[in-house]
């Protein structure tokens, strides 16, 4: 049987560290949002912004994530 929270972890760290070479041109919540949605977009398997904030299932309601 697999662990899944480790897998997640680690897909997260890939991400991350994916996403460590720009981090230079960002400031620190860019970075963090340009990570989250590598993330998202990788997990949810859709470019859709509400695919993916479900997916991140962060402490937020989703009308509050699409608003622009």
């Amino acid at each position: 049987m697999s662990n899944f929270n480790s897998d997640t972890y680690q897909t997260k760290r890939e991400i991350s560290n994916y996403c460590k070479p720009f981090y230079h041109v960002f400031s620190n919540p860019q970075a963090k949002f340009c990570t989250d949605m590598v993330y998202g977009l990788i997990a949810s398997q859709s470019v859709l912004l509400s695919a993916s904030a479900r997916y991140l299932k962060e402490p937020i309601d989703i009308k509050y994530t699409l608003s622009v």
